[in-house]
């Protein structure tokens, strides 16, 4: 055979003298050669088929030829494919009538492959994940590689997961290092622990899934504002390390708002399996048309985003924002879920029990641990029936069923009474304009607020913007009417805690109806004569919430005692299975 070396080749390809004793290769016909476009496709197909049978995939619309990337499912480029190819053969053109050329694939031709895809040439890809996942048809995937039976690709380097060999004590030691914080509440340490469970079962949740929002705010001990190195960072991270290995892709939502769109249209184009929104800016509000858009977007359903070409494209990532004072609009409030921890924590009293959290959730073997601990779970909720949580979430079933599920039949009665309660969800944006406006407030010279009547409220709308009180304040002309108005709302709110407040009131020797805001300590009681219990506005009272408390193994939360409660997971974790005892016993008031 004659190989024509002078000059390059069309289209753009390189010529390559072959040796008589180079290494044997399929060699393919370029269309020239007597060889219509489809058999030069069939060839390629055939041979990348021979050579990497997991490579490269058809996506699940069947429309882009997709290969497993860094975050999920992503698109090939025709540079991409190209090389590939040309790694496992060879493409042979025409030059003249009597020679021929061996070339590289020529750019046109790959770019042509990447768009034709008959029916049934190339494996479907439906997913890819970083670590062991629950598919729709109840198997664990934890085998490495691609799964043809479900369309989901693995990619796990790490030691291999073994549900039989997990204790009491890893279990206990797993969790208590995942949720080594001071959570606000149980509901609050219920949705915490929902972080690292969803991973694990995004596939067979087939709705959608809320944002978790990750929120420290309030006052420390000695009544000053505090907030910031509480952990509503390093909790997410947390998740991102001890599930895909590595920091989860984050956005910052202070950009404007067209911007941010932008940055998250071109993030989700990557398919990832996380999408953190860290520091919403102090008193923003969280929500936006594209971020209602993904968080009702069914698995099976499709978003548009605008990327270099308008395209469509799956929506199933674990959605977390973090902030303090973050008001969330009426929309979103639906849409999300709270996780509350304590700020000011005494590290010099209770030192955390990792200093390098990380660190310890990146490394292979602690993520393998990590992975048959909630495997586990897994395995025992599906032993018993798969049993549904006692509260769902609306336009959120399948996500409640299954991840509370799985945690209230891991923990028992604790985790029932605190999954989903009211006191589990954001407030609206009303409620930050509660707590600017108690904050604003006028002050006695020795520092107390002080008492208003509805009129003097009325007028400190002026001085305070407050949109969504002023709506209902103001539906009349008439002052009269404004006022009464006032008087009803803030008759509504007494004893009810907006942030750091707790609204007092109380009658004159007038008999005129005052109204004070009285500053309480995160988590703690109510002042004296206040009228009210100091509890949210949100949870369902102090008695259910106590009880829920008391059954986690501590009392009022403090000191991580939530956190103490969920580790000990060991009685429920072994639960009719044989060969995991001599672990250690719950304390008095836990589940078993």
């Amino acid at each position: 055979m004659s190989v024509d070396t002078d000059g390059p080749a069309a289209n753009g390809g390189h010529v390559a003298t072959v040796a008589s004793g180079a290494p044997s290769l399929p060699v393919v016909d370029l269309p020239g050669f007597d060889t219509s476009h489809d058999e030069t496709y069939r060839q390629l197909h055939d041979g990348l088929i021979a050579a990497e049978p997991t490579t490269f995939f058809a996506s699940e619309d069947g429309t882009r030829l997709v290969e497993p990337g860094p975050l999920g499912v992503q698109d090939v480029s025709p540079g991409r494919f190209a090389a590939v190819a040309s790694r496992h053969m060879r493409f042979r053109r025409r030059a003249s009538k009597r020679s021929t050329t061996f070339v590289e694939l020529p750019g046109q031709t790959a770019t042509r492959m990447l768009s034709y895809l008959p029916p049934g040439w190339w494996p479907v890809l439906r997913g890819v994940a970083h670590h062991p996942v629950l598919l729709p048809d109840g198997r664990l995937l934890t085998a490495p590689g691609y799964d043809a039976a479900s369309g989901w690709f693995l990619r796990w380097d790490c030691p291999p997961v073994d549900t039989a060999a997990v204790t009491k004590e890893a279990a206990s030691e797993v969790w208590g290092r995942l949720l080594d914080y001071e959570f606000e509440d149980d509901a609050s340490t219920c949705m915490a622990a929902a972080m690292f469970i969803q991973p694990f079962v995004r596939p067979a949740v087939t709705g959608p899934t809320p944002m978790y929002l990750v929120v420290s705010d309030g006052v420390d001990a000695s009544g000053a504002v505090a907030g910031s190195g509480a952990g509503k960072t390093y909790l997410p991270q947390t998740v991102g390390y001890a599930t895909l290995g590595r920091e989860p892709p984050m956005l910052n939502p202070s950009a404007w708002p067209s911007e941010f769109e932008r940055q998250l249209q071109g993030l989700l184009a990557l398919d990832p399996e996380m999408v953190l929104l860290d520091n919403v800016p102090t008193e923003g509000v969280l929500g936006g048309s594209l971020l209602h858009q993904v968080l009702t977007a069914r698995q099976s359903s499709m978003v548009r985003v605008v990327g270099q070409a308008p395209r469509e494209v799956r929506v199933r990532a674990e959605w977390v924002a973090t902030g303090n004072g973050v008001a969330v609009d009426g929309e979103q409030v639906r849409r999300t879920v709270l996780v509350h921890i304590k700020p000011g924590r005494d590290l010099a009293a209770r030192p955390y029990r990792t200093a390098d959290l990380l660190g310890w959730a990146s490394a292979p073997d602690n993520r393998s641990l990590v992975a048959s601990v909630v495997c586990r779970a897994i395995e025992d909720w599906i032993a018993a029936d798969r049993p549904k949580p006692p509260r769902s979430l609306a336009s959120f079933g399948s996500w409640s069923d299954t991840v509370g599920g799985i945690l209230c039949h891991l923990v028992g009665e604790p985790a029932r009474r605190s999954w989903l309660k009211p006191g589990s969800r954001p407030r609206r944006a009303i409620e930050q304009e509660w707590r600017h406006l108690f904050d604003g407030w006028p002050t006695e010279p020795d520092g107390s607020k002080r008492a208003l009547s509805s009129t003097a409220a009325v007028a400190l709308l002026d001085e305070i913007p407050s949109p969504n009180i002023e709506a209902t304040v103001r539906k009349s002309r008439k002052e009269r009417a404004q006022v009464s108005a006032m008087g009803r709302l803030l008759a509504g709110r007494v004893g009810l805690r907006s942030g750091s407040w707790v609204l007092r009131s109380g009658t004159s020797t007038g008999k005129a109806k005052w109204y004070r805001p009285d500053r309480v300590p995160s988590g703690g009681p109510p002042p004296e004569g206040s009228g009210g219990t100091g509890r949210d506005r949100q949870d369902p009272g102090p008695s259910a919430e106590n009880d829920g408390r008391q059954a986690f193994g501590g009392t009022g939360g403090t000191g991580g005692t939530a956190t103490r409660g969920l580790a000990c997971v060991g009685g429920v974790l072994t639960r009719d299975r044989e060969g995991l005892g001599g672990g250690p016993s719950c304390p008095s008031g836990t589940a078993s």
